[in-house]
């Protein structure tokens, strides 16, 4: 089973596996998602690092929810909540404005293929009914969760403009729907709210810069930086068809080498460190001064393989003068 599908339909044998691909030395891999959720994600709630919080076996409150969710649509940046945006006195004089913490946690490819996956969860998984028996357009994403006996009822959805979230439940685990009932998953006691919620958003024209049609932005992936998806329709080609003749031995490389190779001249090495400027009283011979005659040097025959590169001479930058 894919991951897509196992979002989909709430297979959460799937997201048990991926846990354990972390590190499956002792309860390493809970360590480093609780650590993601508390240190990138930014969650001030205690979460204990158990293998079951694969399952969802953790509580957090919907506002810190909300605050994880919020690196998908924000195309891979973290976004904390906030309830009050702007403070007025009454002549519309600004006294306070206040700006959401931002912070990159994922990148935006990996935002875009999770938002392509939780889009099956709205078009064929749990929440297929959210399209079907609501008045709603428009490419969603969402994931609907159920807690054991039917303690908790969650969906959150979001669209590539807003992002909400519904739960049903109570402090006291005490109080819940019956366990055998099937109005207390999430996509019949939460689903519902969110549906009534972004149905009259989408249809309200009063609402500035809502559009329903718009669609989640795709990023800009270099050629060379290719990720295969099955959810994004695409194959991975098959590799070339060619015989193994393994990696050759040192003999086979020196006799096809070719040994008649004279040494080009003009061309030093890459890693040559450029040289100083020399005095304005050096000349171009040697760096001897113009008076003083340079001294002979007798010529002795050099291998090609051992011929030193030519000195460049570079000169030094100077500051513009006035």
């Amino acid at each position: 089973m894919t991951m897509a599908n196992a979002l989909a339909k709430s297979r959460n044998c799937a997201t048990a596996y991926i846990l354990k691909q972390l590190d499956n030395t002792g309860n390493n891999s809970a360590k480093i998602f609780v650590d993601f959720l508390n240190n990138k994600c930014g969650l001030q709630t205690k979460i204990d690092p158990n293998p079951s919080i694969a399952l969802g076996a953790c509580e957090i409150s919907l506002f810190e929810m909300m605050q994880a969710y919020s690196m998908l649509p924000g195309r891979g940046f973290n976004v904390k909540p906030i309830f009050i945006t702007r403070i007025e006195d009454r002549n519309g004089n600004a006294l306070e404005t206040f700006t959401p913490m931002r912070r990159e946690v994922i990148s935006d490819l990996t935002s875009y293929h999770v938002i392509n996956m939780m889009k099956g969860v709205v078009d064929a998984g749990t929440a297929v009914n959210l399209k079907l028996s609501y008045d709603i357009t428009g490419e969603i994403a969402g994931k609907t969760g159920t807690t054991n006996d039917n303690t908790d009822a969650w969906f959150m959805g979001y669209t590539p403009q807003i992002l909400a979230g519904a739960w049903v439940g109570c402090d006291d685990q005490f109080i819940h729907l019956s366990s055998s009932s099937y109005d207390g998953q999430g996509a019949r006691a939460a689903m519902p709210i969110w549906a009534y919620f972004y149905e009259k958003v989408s249809h309200d024209h009063t609402i500035i810069g809502i559009d329903p049609t718009i669609t989640f932005a795709k990023p800009d992936i270099n050629s060379n930086d290719i990720s295969y998806d099955a959810t994004m329709g695409i194959t991975p080609p098959q590799g070339n068809v060619i015989e193994d003749n393994g990696s050759g031995t040192e003999q086979q490389y020196m006799d096809a080498t070719p040994v008649n190779i004279k040494p080009e001249e003009g061309i030093g090495a890459e890693s040559t460190i450029p040289v100083e400027s020399k005095k304005s009283n050096e000349t171009d011979n040697g760096g001897y001064g113009g008076d003083e005659p340079k001294p002979k040097e007798e010529k002795k025959p050099v291998s090609p393989s051992t011929v030193p590169p030519k000195k460049v001479t570079v000169p030094k930058a100077q500051m513009p003068k006035g």
